[in-house]
């Protein structure tokens, strides 16, 4: 294992990672992200009691980063028993007890704990990490999705969570921007449900 320091926020955190090449951003960088972040950073107390949800399988840093601005409510999706061991030492060496009752193994288990909860905030790598939560969407409990890398196999469930009264952006580093279909692979996308608190930020750029 390995422990990557994060020192770009308002309060440094440390995140445990697997040894060998995966997460070269986040080691190189001890970053992930950053638009994401920063953006998640500046918005996320305008919600006074917030549910977040980090559905990124490739690592922990946005528990983590959660964590750090001390929110409570924090859901983690894990696929593997050795992925949960990285987030409990995550936990352990940012001296706080790991949540267990909110740490899911399965996604099935993952749509369980979370169906009935209005959500603030959730972070996924691709959208097949949501695929049984149609319901969630459909009666917009999450006000906030923040996909951090498309693929076109997302593209069928992206059109759903559209047409279920969801706006897309993009965040940049200037902030989130309207979104559209040709730029998809450009930044992260933002999907913002119709009760969302946050003002549109409009970015105009000059080609």
């Amino acid at each position: 294992m390995e422990v990557i320091k994060i020192q770009q926020y308002k309060k440094n955190f440390n995140v445990v990672v697997k040894d060998g090449e995966t997460n070269e951003e986040l080691k190189k960088n001890r970053d992930y992200h950053p638009s994401v972040g920063k953006w998640l950073c500046e918005n996320i107390e305008k919600y006074k009691e917030n549910i977040l949800i980090d559905c990124n399988t490739e690592n922990c840093f946005y528990t983590m980063l959660f964590n750090s601005l001390e929110q409570k409510n924090i859901y983690t999706l894990i696929k593997t028993t050795a992925q949960q061991k990285l987030v409990k030492h995550s936990y352990t060496l940012n001296d706080t007890l790991t949540p267990m009752d909110k740490i899911a193994l399965r996604n099935t288990e993952y749509n369980k704990l979370i169906k009935d909860k209005s959500i603030s905030f959730c972070v996924c790598e691709d959208l097949q990490e949501l695929k049984y939560c149609k319901r969630i969407f459909k009666n917009e409990r999450i006000h906030h999705l923040i996909l951090l890398s498309y693929g076109e196999e997302d593209r069928e469930y992206l059109d759903y969570i559209i047409s279920c009264g969801y706006h897309l952006y993009h965040i940049t580093p200037k902030g989130a921007i309207k979104g559209n279909y040709s730029t998809l692979n450009d930044y992260p996308v933002l999907l913002k449900n119709r009760g969302s608190l946050l003002n549109d930020v409009i970015v105009v750029r000059f080609d």
